[in-house]
């Protein structure tokens, strides 16, 4: 039974048809490049920021390597990037997966978004409500720092040490 479900997963990764082609297309696609970008910036971090060091480890421990490193310095990286697109692409296809991004596109279809003079008001009250509390907030901090130096438990630096 392990093997039959592994099986499918390896199948299901390897295989080049899209599962369910014309269901959740623009959250599939959006969430696949989201995937993808992931990776190629991780493999371009990595070919940067470590995987220069490694290659002149390589080159000092064997310097014959010194003609192949350009061509390693490129083509590590550069597969790692195709294998993580092509895993971030296929990862949007497997059934579980693309089933649930599917259904994510049919809920987003079924909200009622606001109006544009509702989210303006909206916006007006969470900014007014963040600053007046802010502001409250500040108050109280100023108070109780004042009377616990008053009292001598809090020690207000003066600006000489």
């Amino acid at each position: 039974m392990a093997n039959a479900a592994a099986a499918s997963v390896w199948q299901s990764i390897l295989s080049p048809v899209p599962y369910k082609r014309n269901q959740g297309r623009l959250v599939r696609y959006l969430t696949a490049a989201a995937i993808i970008l992931a990776v190629l910036l991780g493999c371009w971090t990595f070919s940067v920021r470590v995987f220069d060091d490694l290659i002149s480890q390589l080159v000092s421990a064997f310097p014959a390597a010194e003609s192949a490193a350009p061509w390693i310095r490129i083509g590590v990286p550069l597969a790692m990037a195709l294998f993580g697109s092509w895993c971030g692409w296929r990862l949007v296809h497997y059934p579980v997966f693309a089933d649930f991004l599917i259904e994510v596109e049919s809920e987003m279809a079924r909200v009622t978004w606001p109006e544009r003079h509702e989210l303006i008001k909206a916006t007006g009250v969470v900014l007014f409500v963040t600053i007046t509390l802010s502001a409250v907030l500040f108050g109280f901090d100023l108070f109780w720092q004042w009377v616990l130096g008053l009292v001598g438990v809090l020690q207000i630096y003066n600006g000489t040490p």
